[in-house]
Protein backbone atom coordinates (compact mmCIF):
# COMPACT_ATOMS: atom_id res chain seq x y z
CA UNK A 1 0.00 0.00 0.00
CA UNK A 2 1.63 3.49 -1.53
CA UNK A 3 1.77 6.04 1.41
CA UNK A 4 -0.50 9.07 1.07
CA UNK A 5 1.05 12.52 -0.24
CA UNK A 6 -0.42 15.70 0.06
CA UNK A 7 0.28 17.82 -2.55
CA UNK A 8 0.04 21.21 -0.47
CA UNK A 9 -3.39 22.16 -1.32
CA UNK A 10 -5.25 19.42 0.02
CA UNK A 11 -7.44 21.93 2.07
CA UNK A 12 -8.92 23.77 -0.66
CA UNK A 13 -9.19 19.85 -2.54
CA UNK A 14 -11.42 18.50 0.18
CA UNK A 15 -14.95 17.54 0.46
CA UNK A 16 -17.30 20.70 0.67
CA UNK A 17 -20.00 19.90 3.48
CA UNK A 18 -21.21 23.40 3.48
CA UNK A 19 -20.37 26.21 0.74
CA UNK A 20 -18.07 24.61 -2.44
CA UNK A 21 -17.37 28.21 -2.69
CA UNK A 22 -16.08 29.16 0.95
CA UNK A 23 -13.31 29.09 2.67
CA UNK A 24 -12.71 28.16 6.34
CA UNK A 25 -10.87 30.93 7.78
CA UNK A 26 -9.83 30.94 12.26
CA UNK A 27 -12.16 31.42 14.86
CA UNK A 28 -14.78 30.49 12.77
CA UNK A 29 -15.16 33.44 10.56
CA UNK A 30 -15.85 32.72 7.22
CA UNK A 31 -14.34 34.28 3.93
CA UNK A 32 -16.18 34.87 0.09
CA UNK A 33 -13.77 33.77 -2.05
CA UNK A 34 -15.12 36.02 -5.30
CA UNK A 35 -17.91 38.19 -5.81
CA UNK A 36 -20.97 35.44 -6.27
CA UNK A 37 -20.42 33.91 -2.85
CA UNK A 38 -24.14 34.22 -0.62
CA UNK A 39 -22.19 35.44 2.55
CA UNK A 40 -20.26 38.21 2.42
CA UNK A 41 -18.52 40.46 5.13
CA UNK A 42 -17.06 37.83 7.22
CA UNK A 43 -19.97 36.28 9.46
CA UNK A 44 -19.28 34.58 12.29
CA UNK A 45 -20.39 31.18 12.57
CA UNK A 46 -19.84 29.07 16.34
CA UNK A 47 -20.02 25.84 14.77
CA UNK A 48 -20.23 25.85 11.08
CA UNK A 49 -21.60 22.22 10.29
CA UNK A 50 -24.64 22.53 12.30
CA UNK A 51 -25.98 25.65 10.45
CA UNK A 52 -28.27 25.41 7.54
CA UNK A 53 -28.01 28.26 4.95
CA UNK A 54 -29.57 28.55 1.31
CA UNK A 55 -27.34 29.69 -1.67
CA UNK A 56 -29.94 32.85 -1.90
CA UNK A 57 -29.02 33.98 1.68
CA UNK A 58 -27.37 36.87 2.51
CA UNK A 59 -25.52 37.65 5.63
CA UNK A 60 -23.77 40.85 7.01
CA UNK A 61 -20.70 41.83 8.71
CA UNK A 62 -19.84 40.86 12.56
CA UNK A 63 -22.97 38.96 12.74
CA UNK A 64 -22.97 35.53 14.79
CA UNK A 65 -25.04 32.44 14.06
CA UNK A 66 -25.00 30.21 16.91
CA UNK A 67 -25.66 26.35 16.61
CA UNK A 68 -28.65 25.04 15.14
CA UNK A 69 -29.36 27.66 12.80
CA UNK A 70 -31.58 27.49 9.45
CA UNK A 71 -32.07 30.35 6.94
CA UNK A 72 -34.03 29.49 4.32
CA UNK A 73 -35.22 31.23 0.96
CA UNK A 74 -34.32 34.63 0.40
CA UNK A 75 -33.55 35.92 3.65
CA UNK A 76 -31.08 39.08 4.26
CA UNK A 77 -29.76 39.53 7.25
CA UNK A 78 -27.89 43.08 8.18
CA UNK A 79 -24.85 43.96 10.37
CA UNK A 80 -24.14 43.02 13.73
CA UNK A 81 -27.22 40.51 14.11
CA UNK A 82 -26.99 37.89 16.73
CA UNK A 83 -29.04 35.01 15.75
CA UNK A 84 -29.66 31.54 17.37
CA UNK A 85 -29.14 28.94 18.90
CA UNK A 86 -31.98 26.54 17.46
CA UNK A 87 -33.77 29.76 15.01
CA UNK A 88 -35.81 29.37 11.72
CA UNK A 89 -35.81 32.33 8.99
CA UNK A 90 -37.99 31.86 6.35
CA UNK A 91 -37.54 34.39 3.44
CA UNK A 92 -37.05 37.36 5.94
CA UNK A 93 -35.65 40.65 6.15
CA UNK A 94 -33.50 41.32 9.23
CA UNK A 95 -32.19 45.07 10.23
CA UNK A 96 -28.73 45.49 11.55
CA UNK A 97 -28.22 44.99 15.44
CA UNK A 98 -31.05 42.68 15.31
CA UNK A 99 -31.71 39.72 18.63
CA UNK A 100 -33.24 36.59 17.83
CA UNK A 101 -33.02 34.36 20.35
CA UNK A 102 -33.32 30.47 21.52
CA UNK A 103 -35.95 28.79 19.39
CA UNK A 104 -37.85 31.47 17.55
CA UNK A 105 -39.25 30.86 14.38
CA UNK A 106 -39.62 33.96 11.63
CA UNK A 107 -41.59 33.46 7.86
CA UNK A 108 -41.98 36.39 5.43
CA UNK A 109 -40.76 38.82 7.93
CA UNK A 110 -39.36 42.58 7.69
CA UNK A 111 -37.86 43.12 10.92
CA UNK A 112 -36.22 46.75 11.60
CA UNK A 113 -32.89 47.98 13.26
CA UNK A 114 -32.39 47.04 16.86
CA UNK A 115 -35.34 45.07 17.46
CA UNK A 116 -35.07 42.16 20.49
CA UNK A 117 -36.78 38.89 20.02
CA UNK A 118 -34.95 37.15 22.82
CA UNK A 119 -37.12 34.11 23.38
CA UNK A 120 -39.40 31.27 22.15
CA UNK A 121 -41.13 33.23 19.47
CA UNK A 122 -43.25 32.51 16.72
CA UNK A 123 -43.88 35.34 13.72
CA UNK A 124 -44.68 35.13 10.31
CA UNK A 125 -45.88 37.84 7.70
CA UNK A 126 -45.38 40.35 10.45
CA UNK A 127 -43.30 44.08 10.20
CA UNK A 128 -41.40 45.17 13.05
CA UNK A 129 -40.23 48.65 13.42
CA UNK A 130 -36.99 49.66 15.25
CA UNK A 131 -35.63 49.26 18.31
CA UNK A 132 -39.07 46.93 19.41
CA UNK A 133 -38.57 44.19 22.32
CA UNK A 134 -40.80 41.07 21.67
CA UNK A 135 -41.31 39.00 24.98
CA UNK A 136 -41.52 35.04 25.52
CA UNK A 137 -43.68 33.11 23.94
CA UNK A 138 -45.03 35.97 21.47
CA UNK A 139 -46.81 34.53 18.40
CA UNK A 140 -48.55 36.22 15.52
CA UNK A 141 -51.81 34.13 14.24
CA UNK A 142 -51.62 35.10 10.40
CA UNK A 143 -53.65 32.24 8.88
CA UNK A 144 -57.09 32.54 9.24
CA UNK A 145 -58.10 29.57 7.12
CA UNK A 146 -58.87 31.55 3.99
CA UNK A 147 -55.35 33.87 3.26
CA UNK A 148 -52.52 35.13 5.26
CA UNK A 149 -52.74 38.38 7.11
CA UNK A 150 -50.30 40.51 8.33
CA UNK A 151 -49.43 42.25 11.92
CA UNK A 152 -47.45 45.45 11.99
CA UNK A 153 -46.32 46.42 14.89
CA UNK A 154 -44.46 50.32 15.07
CA UNK A 155 -41.43 51.81 16.23
CA UNK A 156 -40.07 51.02 20.40
CA UNK A 157 -42.84 48.97 21.16
CA UNK A 158 -42.68 46.52 24.79
CA UNK A 159 -44.80 43.36 23.70
CA UNK A 160 -45.29 41.34 26.78
CA UNK A 161 -44.91 37.54 27.29
CA UNK A 162 -47.47 35.24 26.24
CA UNK A 163 -48.94 37.37 23.93
CA UNK A 164 -50.93 36.16 20.63
CA UNK A 165 -51.87 38.45 18.49
CA UNK A 166 -54.52 37.91 15.46
CA UNK A 167 -53.55 39.36 12.36
CA UNK A 168 -55.02 41.81 10.85
CA UNK A 169 -53.75 43.93 13.28
CA UNK A 170 -51.51 47.41 13.25
CA UNK A 171 -49.99 48.52 16.51
CA UNK A 172 -48.80 52.64 16.48
CA UNK A 173 -45.10 53.00 17.12
CA UNK A 174 -44.12 53.32 21.25
CA UNK A 175 -47.27 51.03 22.55
CA UNK A 176 -47.11 48.78 25.45
CA UNK A 177 -48.81 44.96 25.33
CA UNK A 178 -49.55 44.04 28.81
CA UNK A 179 -48.81 40.05 29.29
CA UNK A 180 -50.82 37.59 28.04
CA UNK A 181 -53.06 39.65 26.16
CA UNK A 182 -55.04 38.04 23.67
CA UNK A 183 -55.07 40.97 20.46
CA UNK A 184 -57.42 41.19 17.83
CA UNK A 185 -58.65 44.42 16.18
CA UNK A 186 -59.51 45.50 12.84
CA UNK A 187 -59.03 48.88 14.03
CA UNK A 188 -55.42 50.30 13.30
CA UNK A 189 -54.23 50.86 17.25
CA UNK A 190 -52.83 54.27 17.88
CA UNK A 191 -49.15 55.38 18.64
CA UNK A 192 -48.76 55.19 22.77
CA UNK A 193 -51.09 53.00 23.53
CA UNK A 194 -51.30 50.52 26.49
CA UNK A 195 -53.10 47.57 25.16
CA UNK A 196 -54.82 44.82 27.32
CA UNK A 197 -57.19 42.87 27.44
CA UNK A 198 -60.62 42.87 29.18
CA UNK A 199 -62.96 40.03 30.46
CA UNK A 200 -66.70 41.11 30.90
CA UNK A 201 -69.74 38.75 31.36
CA UNK A 202 -67.52 35.89 30.23
CA UNK A 203 -66.50 37.28 26.78
CA UNK A 204 -63.18 38.62 26.51
CA UNK A 205 -61.95 41.63 23.64
CA UNK A 206 -59.21 43.80 23.20
CA UNK A 207 -58.65 47.88 24.79
CA UNK A 208 -56.33 50.39 25.03
CA UNK A 209 -55.67 53.03 26.58
CA UNK A 210 -54.27 55.98 24.55
CA UNK A 211 -51.51 58.41 25.80
CA UNK A 212 -50.58 56.20 28.27
CA UNK A 213 -47.70 53.86 27.09
CA UNK A 214 -44.23 53.54 28.97
CA UNK A 215 -43.11 56.37 26.48
CA UNK A 216 -45.45 58.60 26.30
CA UNK A 217 -45.97 61.32 29.29
CA UNK A 218 -48.72 58.99 30.85
CA UNK A 219 -46.92 56.39 31.44
CA UNK A 220 -46.22 56.53 35.51
CA UNK A 221 -50.56 56.88 35.54
CA UNK A 222 -51.34 53.59 34.30
CA UNK A 223 -48.50 51.92 34.37
CA UNK A 224 -46.98 52.80 37.77
CA UNK A 225 -50.02 53.96 40.20
CA UNK A 226 -52.05 51.86 38.32
CA UNK A 227 -54.97 54.02 38.87
CA UNK A 228 -57.88 54.16 36.81
CA UNK A 229 -58.21 57.89 35.44
CA UNK A 230 -60.56 59.68 33.01
CA UNK A 231 -58.37 60.43 29.57
CA UNK A 232 -60.19 63.49 29.19
CA UNK A 233 -58.92 64.57 33.02
CA UNK A 234 -55.46 63.19 32.29
CA UNK A 235 -55.18 65.28 29.31
CA UNK A 236 -55.95 68.31 30.83
CA UNK A 237 -53.56 67.20 34.01
CA UNK A 238 -50.77 67.09 31.73
CA UNK A 239 -51.32 69.91 29.27
CA UNK A 240 -51.47 71.89 32.81
CA UNK A 241 -48.43 70.86 33.66
CA UNK A 242 -46.56 71.94 30.60
CA UNK A 243 -48.11 75.17 30.43
CA UNK A 244 -47.22 75.96 34.12
CA UNK A 245 -43.96 73.92 34.79
CA UNK A 246 -42.39 73.34 31.03
CA UNK A 247 -40.43 70.30 31.93
CA UNK A 248 -42.70 68.56 34.45
CA UNK A 249 -40.95 65.21 34.66
CA UNK A 250 -38.52 65.92 37.68
CA UNK A 251 -41.04 68.28 39.05
CA UNK A 252 -43.31 64.74 39.61
CA UNK A 253 -40.77 62.78 41.30
CA UNK A 254 -39.52 65.45 43.77
CA UNK A 255 -41.76 65.56 47.32
CA UNK A 256 -43.18 68.94 47.64
CA UNK A 257 -44.23 71.17 50.86
CA UNK A 258 -47.78 71.82 49.97
CA UNK A 259 -48.82 68.10 49.12
CA UNK A 260 -47.65 67.11 52.50
CA UNK A 261 -44.21 66.61 51.33
CA UNK A 262 -44.65 64.09 49.08
CA UNK A 263 -44.11 62.99 45.67
CA UNK A 264 -47.00 63.98 43.32
CA UNK A 265 -46.88 60.93 41.47
CA UNK A 266 -47.17 59.53 44.89
CA UNK A 267 -50.41 61.74 45.68
CA UNK A 268 -51.99 60.41 42.77
CA UNK A 269 -51.64 56.82 43.29
CA UNK A 270 -52.99 57.28 46.86
CA UNK A 271 -55.87 59.77 46.20
CA UNK A 272 -56.15 58.92 42.77
CA UNK A 273 -58.53 61.88 40.53
CA UNK A 274 -58.98 64.32 43.93
CA UNK A 275 -54.95 64.16 44.00
CA UNK A 276 -55.04 65.04 40.01
CA UNK A 277 -56.98 67.92 41.14
CA UNK A 278 -54.75 69.15 44.01
CA UNK A 279 -52.16 69.00 41.85
CA UNK A 280 -53.70 70.89 38.99
CA UNK A 281 -54.35 73.55 42.18
CA UNK A 282 -50.77 73.54 43.26
CA UNK A 283 -49.46 74.10 39.85
CA UNK A 284 -52.40 76.98 39.26
CA UNK A 285 -50.70 79.27 42.08
CA UNK A 286 -47.26 78.97 39.99
CA UNK A 287 -49.12 80.41 36.85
Amino acid sequence: MGKRVHDGNWWLKRPKRLWPQILHTPKHIFTPCDQGCPISNKPIFENPYEVKVDEEVKIGAKTIIKLNVTLEGATEIGKGCRLGPNVTLTDCRIGDRVLIGHGAQLKRCIIDDGVKIPHVSYLGDTEIGEDTNVGYDTCTSNFDGVKKNRTVIGARCFIGTFVDIIAPVAIGDESYVASRTRLSSKIPIPPHSFIYEEVRNGFARTVWRENCSFKSPHHWIWLWTKVAIDPKLMTHFFSKLKRGLGDYKEWLATPHPQLSNREPRNFVKEYGESGIWRIINVVGEKE
